[in-house]
Order: structure tokens, then sequence, then C-alpha cells
């Protein structure tokens, strides 16, 4: 006798590789600002610039401090990734904000869960706008009382009740993602 093990929760994280890369792109402006802060030691800074003092600041900035605010931010990522989708019989849960702040809509007003293609939009820039690639796709009934939007978190779109999940930035395949919601949710294959 067999027995068919039906998951109750579906759950997506942050992938590490793209977490590794924002890392290593933070790595490389803090290295430049390490430089800069040493050839400027080395050089007479009225050589390099007529206002040596604005050109420290800047530097500083953004060479010194929004590469370690970067960094303060992903390492914890590293280590514990965090949810971009849980999906269980009650909510589908995804992070918005800046922090992947969980929001749940009820799974009762999932209509459609599929694989799609993002196209490119001019008006916000996210990388996966630029890219104009797929990922999950989850819909939502818009006649429900439900958010029709929200300001999500890297890789995770929601708007006009389609929530989208970038490949890019998900930690697991998209068609058995795919298929283990429209299970948990009762859609048909």
């Amino acid at each position: 006798m067999s027995s068919t093990h039906i998951s109750t929760s579906f759950e997506i994280h942050l992938s590490r590789i793209p977490i590794g890369i924002f890392i290593v792109i933070a790595l490389v402006f803090l290295y430049f600002g390490l430089e800069i802060l040493v050839l400027h030691n080395w050089l007479i800074p009225s050589e390099v610039s007529d206002s040596p003092f604005l050109l420290n600041i800047a530097a500083g900035v953004f060479f010194g401090i929004v590469p370690l605010i970067i960094l303060a931010r992903l390492v914890p990522y590293i280590m514990n990734p965090p949810l971009m989708l849980g999906v269980d019989a009650e909510n589908v849960t995804m992070g918005t904000g800046f922090s992947y702040k969980p929001m749940q809509i009820p799974t009762k007003h999932v209509t459609k869960v599929h694989l799609g293609v993002a196209t490119p939009d001019g008006s916000t820039i996210r990388p996966e706008n630029v890219i104009g690639q797929g990922g999950l796709v989850i819909n939502f009934d818009t006649k429900a009382d439900i958010p029709k939007a929200a300001i999500t978190s890297a890789g995770i779109r929601y708007s006009f009740g389609r929530l989208v999940i970038s490949r890019i930035y998900a930690d697991k395949g998209l068609r058995e993602s795919v298929t283990a919601i429209k299970g948990i949710v009762g859609l048909k294959e």
C-alpha cells in the first residue's frame, strides 16, 4: 500500500546566488573606496581636485558608507535567506518592503498559478524589469477585498492582483513550484 504525501505548505526563499553577487559588488566598491583613501594620502589633494574636502566626502559616502550598509544588510541574508513566498491552505505570504516583511492574502482568492514572462518596463528600474525574464505568477481575484498592489522586496512584484516571483531570485525551480502551489490551493493542472 503506497502512501502519497501531499504537502500542506510551500516556501520559496531568496537564493544565495544574487545575495553573493551583490556582496561581491559591495566589496568591490569598498575596495575602490580604500584605494582612493590610500591614494589621497600619497597624492597632494589639491592636485586631484579643486575642492578635496568635497571629493573626500563623496568618496567616503559612495565608496565607504553605502557598501558597508549593503554588506550589513546582506550578510545576515546569506546565512538565513528571507522568505519570498509562502503558500499554505490559509494564506499566500509574500515579502514586502526593504526587509521582506511578510504580507498575507487568503489562499481562497487565488485564481491561477502559472509560469509567466516579464516584459521590460521603463517606469521602474529593477533588475527583473531590465532583463525581461520570467517567473512564477499567482493571480488573485481582483474583485475580492484584498490589496491590489504592494511595495515588494527584490525579486517580488505585486500589482493589479498579480504576484510574480522572479526566477533569478528564487531558490527553487519554477515548474515544481507551480505544481506544488496548485496542489495546495486546489487548482487543477
